[in-house]
């Protein structure tokens, strides 16, 4: 394997950030936490208590969303459904700017906020006009493009254009809209830029492209595919789906393949481009008898096969789901047949349908031409965008309103296969490992990538099969070796589900977590959270690998009052919060609950109902304590308890960990012996962070303690506005213990530390080596839940172990809660530079030391350092006074090494790992502390 290189960037302060980008993250909304919950990142429902008004929300509580001064969500569109709520989309704006793909979304009924999601990343200044202009934007466009024709020259493309639009002026010439926008669509924490987007519809050869340029460099940031591929009566005999009963219109010639005034007065229209690529040169398909039996049924039949599916569809869409047309605007629905030679494709170009030839096998089946136009219901209303994530859902949405066209128009066509019309199949919802494609998110088969726009014709099959189960059930065991189990709801009730998610609560950068929360709340919305239906999309969401099966419906304990760790003792009061969610039958006066401990202790309780609204809830006090004196760790579980609840397997339960730990005075803890560790040191990982001892990882060696990162992609990077332990608090993994140091003049901890960081945002942001490190790796100590002492790494993979020491003497009023915390970024095994963030600890120990209490100058003047500059070894010498203890900072106070006492008045510190530059060395011996300046070459 080739080995990677990465330099060390000396910086001797704070790195400036090209101009115009900038970190992004989705910004945590703290406000939002007085007003309700944060289900979900990104998704708020208000208190039961709270009334919003709806309308003036976004407004109002500006503040609580985290919107920064020149920040506004401008309104987009206001849609009603059938339900009478009143859906509102707004846009996030920085300086009039739009971001690309920051939508959020409000739900109300009567007015009232029910709910509210989206993606509002942040995107801080300074925000800088642009360099490039416009029209330099175009040309740098249609340059990179460079086609033979473009669909601007096309008269009937444009003719037709203006038509659909109903703007006399429409042409697809490009044009420049300024933009923020990332380095792609996956919502990671790369950089923002300041640019200019450009789409360019070519004709030859076909494509129509979306481009972004550096509104300051000119330089093309990414660019995009955005095709998405895939009134007298009459009868044909159509090639797929045998002989149909079609609507055309009747002209002094004959008929054609056009119907004037379907469902709410639309017109489904049905050309011939003759297997050419010029649409001005489309012609109409006739016949003299309303007979459609072609005189070339290899091909023409393809044509009734097209017109036929498409007012199939478009009666779907209309009485299922009470949609005119693609856009919900009774715009017409247009299909071109016969595109060019032997093209083996369909798409949808944003306007209408386009079907080629292939090998004499035209891709005009039912469920294929529903798929096509379901791609302009998606872009009418969520507007996924057509890469990665966003794009498989995009790709999925079709896929799943094809199967349910093709089973409205003759459900004994209709499988779970997609094109099977043709005589293959290229795609299965039932089986999706059938053709290479993923049943489980990110299992086997989930492409990671820029192949195939992120792999969005590939990675759909994950929502497919969701869809699929969700539909008919099924049982077994995932990618992730998680059994399953999902009752099917059929149909009918999954498809009103995935439609109220698609145009209601997703957004442009919706990713697959997006979509399990949005179907969540459709389910809710349309059959209450007390259904099958409302379970059944959790657990097939589950079975597809992405949160959990079983939520819970009835009695629960929501919350568990939390033990202070340090101060726990033989009567502890266990108290609980209980929550009623409406879906059993009230217990006519108690209910029972209960709480369980490890070490075993059992307490059940009656409890006088105090609660009758679903949503309600109350806190309760057990009357039996529990004795937590012993150093351990304890494991509380609370949970409700009734005679008349129907389902009690899923009643909701809350646990709390409690833990008494000692590290006493001069006891080294060094892993070689990990059965008693639960009573000297508690460890608490977060859900995307890893904390464990193992072999091979301590300090020469030995056993030691590991805490890593885990899923880079929902890291947030804030430049600044937030602390990472703020911003990302799944990230956080601690190691605390308690102690006291009151009988003490002094208490320092001590232990020996590594740290190891990836490159990868350094070079992915092109950032200075130290700031990326900063953001993405953090360790620190705390006392109490105040900071102490934080720790940078100085490089990638240092070989060495580096012993450190905090000074706890401002605490020792106090009985100390100490925990060693990280907030750690990238994982190893996710790391292709093989390195990951981590924080290797070793020889954890308490020690007290005789300070001088008043420092003797005369002393500290004989403080020596030398060779300076140095080369690979320092050598500090105090000719007066013990050196105790040596802690080397960068010029940005961040400590790199240390070196503790080992006797006598001279030290020697190892550099070589330390990258050229200025350094302050901070010496205390026992007359006191000094600084001293050194280079190091």
């Amino acid at each position: 394997m080739m080995k990677r290189v990465f330099p060390h960037v000396l910086a001797l302060c704070c790195a400036a950030l090209p101009l115009a980008m900038y970190g992004q993250a989705s910004r945590p909304m703290p406000g939002l936490r007085a007003l309700g919950t944060e289900t979900a990142p990104g998704w708020f429902v208000p208190a039961p208590d709270r009334v919003l008004d709806a309308k003036s929300f976004p407004e109002q509580h500006a503040a609580a969303l985290g919107l920064l001064p020149g920040e506004q969500l401008a309104l987009l569109k206001t849609e009603t459904d059938a339900l009478g709520w009143v859906h509102q989309r707004y846009q996030l704006t920085v300086q009039g700017v739009p971001v690309e793909g920051a939508q959020w979304l409000t739900h109300a009924e009567n007015g009232i906020l029910r709910s509210a999601n989206g993606y509002l990343p942040y995107v801080p200044g300074p925000h800088r006009l642009p360099q490039l202009a416009a029209a330099q934007a175009v040309a740098k466009a249609l340059q990179q493009v460079n086609a033979d024709r473009y669909m601007w020259e096309d008269a009937g493309a444009t003719a037709m254009l203006r038509r659909l639009t109903g703007n006399p002026q429409a042409s697809y010439y490009p044009e420049a809209q300024l933009v923020y926008t990332d380095a792609d669509f996956e919502r990671n924490e790369t950089a923002f830029a300041l640019a200019w987007k450009v789409e360019v519809y070519a004709a030859s050869p076909h494509s129509k492209q979306l481009l972004y340029f550096d509104a300051q460099t000119g330089a093309l940031l990414k660019s995009l595919e955005t095709l998405h591929t895939a009134n007298s009566t009459g009868v044909a005999e159509t090639k797929y789906s045998g002989t149909r009963t079609i609507v055309t219109d009747s002209t002094a010639s004959g008929f054609r393949l056009r119907e004037q005034n379907r469902g709410l007065g639309v017109s489904i229209e049905t050309y011939d481009l003759n297997q050419g690529t010029d649409f001005d040169l489309a012609e109409d398909f006739w016949d003299a008898d309303n007979y459609w039996n072609n005189v070339n049924p290899e091909l023409d039949e393809a044509a009734t096969d097209a017109h036929w599916g498409a007012e199939v569809t478009y009666d779907y869409f209309l009485q299922t789901h009470n949609r005119n047309s693609y856009d919900n605007a009774g715009s017409p629905v247009v299909s071109y047949i016969h595109y060019d030679v032997a093209f083996f494709n369909a798409f949808w170009n944003g306007q209408w349908m386009t079907f080629g030839d292939g090998n004499n096998s035209p891709l005009t089946g039912l469920d294929v031409v529903a798929h096509e136009l379901t791609h302009g219901v998606t872009q009418y209303s969520a507007d996924l965008v057509y890469a990665y994530e966003p794009g498989a859902l995009n790709e999925s949405f079709s896929d799943i309103f094809g199967n349910l066209a093709e089973h409205a128009g003759d459900a004994a066509l209709a499988d779970w296969r997609i094109g099977e019309g043709f005589g293959f199949a290229f795609r299965s919802m039932s089986n999706p490992k059938q053709f290479g494609n993923p049943d489980t998110y990110k299992g086997n088969n989930w492409l990671a990538g820029t192949f195939d726009n992120g792999g969005v014709h590939i990675n759909s099959g994950v929502q497919n099969y969701w869809f699929y189960l969700l539909s008919e059930g099924g049982s077994g065991t995932n990618d992730r070796n998680v059994p399953y189990a999902v009752t099917g709801i059929g149909r009918e009730a999954a498809g009103q589900i995935a439609y109220r998610n698609l145009v209601y609560y997703l957004t442009p950068l919706s990713q697959y977590a997006d979509a399990r929360m949005g179907s969540i709340r459709a389910a809710e919305d349309l059959f209450g959270t007390c259904s099958p239906a409302y379970q059944s999309v959790f657990a097939a969401w589950h079975a597809v690998g992405i949160g959990t099966a079983i939520r819970s419906l009835d009695f629960g304990v929501v919350h568990v009052e939390p033990f202070e760790s340090c101060e726990i003792g033989a009567a502890e009061q266990v108290t609980i919060t209980v929550q009623y969610f409406g879906c059993d039958t009230l217990p006519p006066q108690l209910l029972q609950v209960a709480y369980f401990a490890e070490p075993f202790a059992l307490s059940v309780e009656p409890l006088q109902l105090g609660i009758t609204l679903p949503g309600s809830s109350f806190t309760y006090t057990f009357q039996q304590p529990l004795d937590m004196s012993a150093n351990g760790t304890y494991s509380v579980v609370s949970r409700t308890l009734s005679a008349t609840d129907p389902d009690f397997t899923n009643d909701s339960s809350a646990f709390v960990f409690a833990y008494r730990t000692a590290l006493p005075e001069a006891d080294t803890l060094t892993f070689e012996q990990t059965a008693s560790l639960g009573a000297q040191l508690h460890l608490r990982e977060g859900s995307e962070g890893n904390i464990e001892t193992a072999s091979g990882l301590g300090a020469g060696g030995s056993t030691g303690l590991l805490m890593e990162g885990g899923d880079r992609d929902a890291f947030g990077i804030f430049w600044g506005f937030l602390d990472p332990f703020e911003g990302n608090p799944d990230y956080t993994s601690q190691a605390c213990f308690c102690a006291s140091g009151s009988a003490l003049d002094s208490m320092h901890l001590s232990f020996d530390l590594r740290q190891t960081f990836s490159p990868f945002r350094e070079i992915n942001l092109g950032i200075d080596s130290l700031l990326a490190a900063s953001w993405v790796n953090n360790f620190r100590v705390t006392v109490n839940g105040r900071e102490a002492q934080r720790f940078t790494p100085y490089a990638h993979n240092p070989p060495q172990f580096t012993p450190q020491r905090v000074d706890l003497t401002p605490f020792l009023a106090e009985t100390m809660r100490i925990c060693l915390e990280s907030n750690l970024n990238q994982s190893r095994a996710g790391d292709g530079f093989e390195i990951g963030d981590a924080v290797y600890l070793d020889n954890i120990r308490i020690e007290t030391d005789a300070w001088a209490t008043a420092a003797d100058p005369d002393a500290l003047a004989g403080v020596q350092l030398f060779p300076n500059p140095a080369g690979s070894l320092l050598t500090i010498r105090s000719t007066a006074a013990p050196v105790l203890e040596v802690q080397v900072r960068n010029l940005m106070g961040q400590t790199l090494m240390a070196w503790q006492r080992q006797g006598g008045t001279e030290a020697v510190l190892d550099l070589a790992a330390l990258p050229a530059g200025l350094y302050v060395a901070e010496i205390r011996t026992q007359a006191g502390r000094v600084q001293r300046q050194f280079v190091r070459e």
